[in-house]
């Protein structure tokens, strides 16, 4: 588990800079750390045929974004790129050994009576209903 947080960190900084190489804002940076990072996890997980790590762990992707926050944060204070790069890793990777030690996790979303497009369906029947009936 130490070396899946030290690649989500690397990942997500490498993504962090590539985005401000090519010019792009901070909510650009702050996605492509994202999804640089999930996306390295990812492909990881499906080649050794496993359930891939974001869908399993809530705060997976949440480092890689916090992440990706230091890195424009330190931007703005006007420190180099390298430390950039350093602080982005070692922010993702300290949230990251921080959530495992302590089983951090975000809230989970109980289940729904049915999916989302039956519950559409039936809300939509239930308002022709009403429609109908006020008319």
């Amino acid at each position: 588990m130490i070396a899946d947080a030290v690649g989500l960190s690397v990942f997500a900084a490498i993504g962090a800079a590539k985005a401000q190489i090519y010019g792009l804002g901070a909510i650009g940076i702050i996605m492509m750390s994202a999804i640089t990072a999930t996306g390295g996890g990812v492909i990881r997980d499906i080649l050794v045929i496993e359930i891939p790590a974001v869908l399993r762990t809530d705060f997976y992707a949440t480092a890689a974004i916090l992440g990706g926050v230091s890195f424009v944060v330190a931007k703005f204070f006007f420190i180099g790129q390298n430390l950039q790069l350093f602080f982005a890793a070692a922010a993702t990777f300290i949230l990251r050994i921080i959530a495992m030690k302590y089983r951090v996790s975000l809230p989970k979303v109980h289940s729904l009576p049915a999916s989302p497009s039956q519950l559409t369906q039936i809300r939509k029947i239930q308002e022709r209903k009403k429609r109908n009936n006020s008319s």
